[in-house]
């Protein structure tokens, strides 16, 4: 009787644990994967379950905060410079009790010496249900992800708890929306290489300097209007009331950013609120915003230290964005990155380490960084030189379209020599011209008064096809790998970067080399193809 009844415990206990490992799986397989190849959205996943992954008493910095930490510091370029070891927890939209949160869940494994927090936090305030499950779907069940749970019930009553809790109950749904990346996920490494910065080359200007920001926030302060309706016994009335265009830190929001300091003093940390560099013409970072934060700060005795107003970091606003102002691209986040890992080594003395696991990690960041560096570059010389350093051994399709002459200077044609071709140019002016560039040999390399077409295979048999004609031949430009486009097709040099062993176009550029200024334009697909090519090196 007693093995009999063994035996039914024995299969109660066996049941209900394939039925949690049955539910565990489709709860993966249901809950959105906040990355590849989703654009803006990549890191978030990854930022969340790798930190997971990083060993016990390693990190001696946490950055928290909203999309603009998320892509504006880079904890491996600080580790490279400073040997400090940082992790980014930043998440788009990122809600200052997801920030507590997230801090809290740190503390379980971490003894960092500093925790860095984006003022922006303190104004964020409406944030939509995806800037909580961005942190909350990652967690592991825990007291914390219960009381964040809770958190966002009370926040707005459509994130219901449970749903919050068993994410299976609120993507139940999602059945018609699954994708391939939601099968392979569980296979993926989920160590993330970047430490939580959402590493890109999307490149768009600003459009407006931060003097003009204030200036048009100074306006509309002066403008801004109160208007009140209401009916009352069956009367309407409207009443328009003049404000004084304030914003101001809410209440709730400084309720969340004590809790984290009292977090940190308990655990002898350092709290340092940052800001990041944001200049949009209706919404950037403004001089009041500042002043509101810095007063605060000094009254509360919380150390600041903002990266726009206090010091200058020396962003291009033309080229350091990814969408006109409102985030930085990568060379931005190197700027604010230097800044703030010489400020980490000075005022907190963290001291420097050496670590095997993150200079493996190291090693493919730079390998990632250095394309979107070349994606980015905008000097034609700069473009060639680091093509001869870094990418000999890929695939480079060169085609000219209208005239890629003119405007060749010596220096050019010097460094076009680099990659081994060997043309002077001499009389080229609005002729046709393509090359080849093999695994570092020069394939092919022609020069024509008439059209020119040059067709083959790469190593590993995919097919090309390359045209050039000059302008009294129609002005084309065509790059095409495996019947697919990828030229700019453009006046000048239009440029192709091929990895033959991965299959992916790593750059696609064209620089109008009949210009003295040799201006770049970029085919859109690069950007993304450099998540690709990511996804492609680290999904493993």
């Amino acid at each position: 009787m007693e093995k009999s009844k063994r035996k039914i415990i024995f299969k109660i206990i066996f049941l209900g644990g394939m039925g949690l490992l049955f539910l565990s799986k489709i709860q993966n397989l249901l809950v959105p994967k906040w990355y590849y190849p989703s654009e803006f959205l990549e890191g978030v996943t990854r930022t969340i379950t790798g930190f997971y992954e990083e060993p016990s008493n390693s990190i001696d910095v946490i950055a928290l905060g909203a999309s603009g930490m998320h892509q504006g510091y880079s904890p491996l370029y600080v580790y490279d410079r400073y040997g400090i070891t940082s992790y980014n927890l930043g998440t788009s939209g990122q809600p200052i009790q997801g920030s507590f949160y997230l801090l809290k869940e740190a503390l379980k494994t971490q003894k960092p010496q500093v925790v860095m927090i984006d003022a922006l936090s303190l104004f964020l305030e409406d944030t939509g249900e995806n800037s909580w499950r961005f942190i909350i779907d990652n967690m592991p069940l825990s007291l914390n992800k219960i009381q964040f749970a809770h958190e966002a019930s009370l926040y707005d009553q459509n994130m219901d708890f449970w749903g919050m809790i068993f994410p299976t109950y609120r993507y139940h749904g999602r059945w018609e929306e699954i994708s391939d990346i939601d099968w392979t996920d569980s296979m993926r490494n989920k160590s993330y290489y970047t430490k939580g910065y959402f590493l890109h080359s999307f490149q768009n200007p600003s459009h407006t300097s931060v003097e003009e920001m204030n200036n048009w926030n100074e306006k509309r302060k002066e403008n801004t209007k109160k208007i009140t309706e209401k009916y009352i016994n069956g009367q309407y009335y409207r009443t328009e009331d003049k404000s004084d265009g304030e914003i101001n830190i809410p209440q709730v929001n400084l309720k969340w950013l004590f809790k984290i300091k009292k977090l940190c003093e308990e655990n002898n940390i350092n709290l340092l609120v940052v800001r990041i560099p944001e200049n949009t013409f209706y919404n950037g970072w403004t001089l009041m915003q500042y002043q509101k934060v810095r007063d605060m700060c000094l009254k509360y005795d919380i150390t600041y230290l903002d990266l726009m107003y206090d010091v200058d970091v020396n962003i291009d606003w033309d080229t350091d964005t990814s969408d006109y102002g409102l985030h930085l691209n990568i060379l931005g986040a190197q700027k604010v990155s230097e800044y703030l890992g010489e400020y980490l080594v000075s005022y907190y003395g963290i001291s420097k380490k050496n670590v095997e696991k993150w200079n493996s990690d190291l090693s493919l960041y730079i390998k990632i960084k250095n394309l979107a560096l070349l994606q980015l570059e905008d000097d034609f010389t700069e473009y060639i030189v680091e093509l001869k350093k870094m990418y000999l051994d890929k695939n480079i399709f060169i085609v000219a379209k209208d005239d890629f002459f003119y405007g060749l200077s010596e220096d050019d044609k010097i460094v076009l020599k680099g990659l081994g071709l060997q043309f002077d140019y001499v009389d080229a002016y609005r002729k046709a011209y393509l090359a080849v560039v093999e695994g570092g040999e020069v394939k092919y390399e022609s020069l024509s008064d008439e059209k020119l077409v040059y067709e083959d295979v790469t190593s590993n048999g995919h097919k090309y096809n390359l045209l050039s004609s000059g302008w009294l031949e129609g002005a084309d430009a065509q790059i095409q790998i495996d019947d697919v486009q990828y030229a700019v097709n453009s006046r000048g040099l239009n440029i192709v970067v091929y990895d033959d062993d991965l299959d992916i176009v790593l750059d696609s550029v064209c620089f109008d080399t009949h210009a003295e200024r040799h201006a770049r334009l970029h085919d859109g697909r690069s950007s993304l193809n450099l998540k690709e090519y990511e996804y492609l090196l680290t999904f493993t």
